[in-house]
């Protein structure tokens, strides 16, 4: 496992080393000033550069010959690069050890980019993210294409981006706009496919009274998107952009002085944000965790908040001092989830990266044993066996398994772990903690219960926002719901859905309108919600069985159960079987009638 950094051990700013290695964008070593431009020769730079990435630990030497010289796995190779790096060093050739089989850089007291932002990323605080992303010059070795270096380009990619989330949603909630705007624009710099910054960056720049740039992005967005994919803005950046355009808008900065805090609405709320609601499922997640027990089911319908709780639970867990581990199903590629063997590769590589070990899947993969043994092994000698602190594992959309052919297979070897805790001797199975997040009723797949990990450990059902815990967010929102009328109204209108409820209070935070405009907009086939409620009519309307249920609902009659049960995972229905469903909120209920 990585090496923790102390804030000692980091370079300090002003400083300068006799050697500096920069690895952030282009490879380049100065050694008291002078470029060392002879480290290209015997693949010097390349090997110089996968011993820095290990974060001085000792590798095997036959290992990283058989990586640089595959055809013959040369130690002889291997030696005379150790010696022209040495020779190239000069005085700081002593760093590079190799003796008794192994080889490490010693890199205490030189400047090495990547290592300085790696601890800077670990100590989380927000000076030191911000000495991070400004420390960050690019992908890591971006013009180098060894599939060695893919896995920590992209670990170095997402700890870059999760640190400009990070800094951009602080400076919003402490209301330092062009700050947030900084960040934000670096942000989309890095993922200008990503629309949610461009929204992001378009309301910020709204709170700031920029009314022209935030126009200008519009029309920005629209060009990138339009010629790359040949799709138009986000619907909420065009209704913005009306509005700007008719000054309905809250643009100058005097009026948005004690505005409350601003987040991106759509995925995992931040454990620690002022806009996270609590609900009794927290507390019984977190003592779930703190009694280690072997499975811990998040269910719900979609968007209900089921990631965010994930993730509250793990950040808890990870301050407790577990080890941590995170997959989220949903990010997974359909070539992953092609077969049983494709996705205990990835997850064994994922875990691997999230880990910081040096292991390549394929080198430790035994084709005769299977997939699951594969992982299994995997977990036994490389997570759980690598320290005796417990390790929790969260799982987040794991539904994406349920239509696969190994489906059956996949979940009864998580069921297999937890019988394990009773049926194996010693501590190992009894440290681990599997915390599972779906929205898909596992009974429609698992006929046979006994191989289940769903009716095992502790069940926690999680469902929409109550009256009272919208008041409470409204209260965080500024109250723009200003009577107890109007909340009343809302929440009919919402039914709680969390992501309804909170990008309709942001709707209106952002553009200064009461509740009344807001239900006007809702109505307009270009509101707020349109291509929501579209992929809710296209959902629906996919399958005659599905439409018919709906149909059945509407006309306050019972549909079938497992329609039911399919439609209430989907996040359309609510309610404890097919007697008495009913349409999760009167939005939902009113669109589809009239489309139906």
């Amino acid at each position: 496992m990585q090496k923790t950094i102390s804030p000692s051990e980091l370079p300090t700013e002003g400083t300068r080393a006799a050697l500096c290695i920069q690895m952030l964008g282009s490879f380049e070593a100065r050694l008291n000033g002078t470029p060392l431009l002879d480290l290209k020769a015997r693949e010097g730079a390349r090997l110089l550069a996968y011993l820095l990435l290990q974060q001085n630990r000792s590798v095997s030497a036959t290992a990283v010959a058989e990586l640089f010289w595959p055809e013959t796995g040369s130690l002889d190779s291997l030696r005379q690069s150790v010696r022209h790096i040495r020779g190239v060093l000069g005085s700081e050739g002593y760093r590079l050890e190799s003796a008794r089989g192994i080889v490490a850089f010693k890199s205490e007291g030189a400047d090495i980019d990547i290592i300085t932002f790696n601890g800077l990323i670990a100590m989380g605080d927000g000076a030191s993210l911000q000495r991070a992303v400004e420390l960050y010059n690019g992908p890591l070795l971006s013009d180098w294409e060894e599939r060695w270096v893919i896995p920590y380009r992209e670990r170095g990619r997402e700890k870059y981006h999760d640190a400009l989330d990070f800094l951009a949603i602080d400076d919003l909630n402490k209301h330092e706009y062009s700050s947030a705007i900084r960040w934000l624009k670096r942000s989309l710099k890095a993922n200008p496919s990503k629309e949610r910054i461009w929204c992001d960056l378009m309301r910020t720049q709204v709170l700031a009274g920029e009314r022209t740039a935030a126009l200008d992005l519009y029309r920005r967005c629209s060009d990138y998107l339009h010629g790359k994919y040949h799709l138009e803005p986000p619907v909420e950046m065009t209704a913005l952009f009306h509005d700007i355009r008719e000054n309905t808008a809250a643009t100058n900065s005097s009026l948005i002085e004690n505005e409350a805090p601003r987040e991106p609405v759509g995925g995992a709320v931040p454990p620690g944000s002022p806009l996270y609601i609590e609900r009794p499922a927290d507390e019984l997640f977190l003592a779930a965790i703190a009694r280690r027990e072997s499975i811990v089911l998040v269910k719900g319908p979609r968007q209900t908040g089921k990631s965010s709780l994930l993730a509250r639970g793990l950040h808890h867990a990870r301050r407790t001092g577990a080890v941590v581990l995170v997959t989220d199903f949903e990010q997974l590629t359909p070539t992953d989830l092609a077969t049983m063997d494709s996705l205990c590769l990835r997850l064994i590589a994922s875990l691997a990266a999230q880990m910081d070990l040096d292991i390549l899947p394929e080198n430790i993969w035994k084709p005769l044993l299977g997939p699951g043994v594969n992982l299994e092994r995997f977990l036994l000698k490389h997570v759980i066996g690598s320290s005796s602190v417990p390790v929790v594992w969260g799982l987040d959309e794991v539904d994406r398994v349920f239509p696969c052919p190994y489906s059956g297979e996949f979940f009864s070897l998580l069921r297999s772990w937890h019988e394990k805790r009773s049926l194996e001797p010693g501590l190992a199975w009894k440290r681990v903690t599997l915390a599972l997040a779906c929205a898909t009723e596992a009974h429609l797949y698992i006929r046979d219960l006994n191989h289940s990990p769903f009716n095992v450990g502790s069940r926690l059902n999680l469902g929409d926002f109550t009256e009272e815990q919208v008041d409470d967010l409204n209260s965080r929102h500024d109250a723009v719901l200003k009577t107890a009328s109007e909340l009343t109204e809302f929440y009919e209108l919402t039914g709680g859905h969390p992501y309804i409820v909170r990008s309709c209070m942001l709707e209106m935070l952002t553009l200064n309108c009461r509740f009344g405009t807001l239900c006007d907009n809702l109505k307009q086939d270009k509101g707020p919600f349109s291509d929501h409620l579209r992929r809710l009519t296209r959902l629906v309307t996919a399958d005659n069985e599905l439409r018919d249920a709906v149909m059945n609902v509407l006309e306050n009659r019972p549909c079938p159960d497992e329609s039911f049960y399919r439609l209430q995972s989907a996040g359309v229905l609510v309610g404890n079987s097919g007697s008495n469903a009913r349409l999760r909120c009167g939005l939902y209920s009113d669109y589809l009638r009239k489309r139906l």
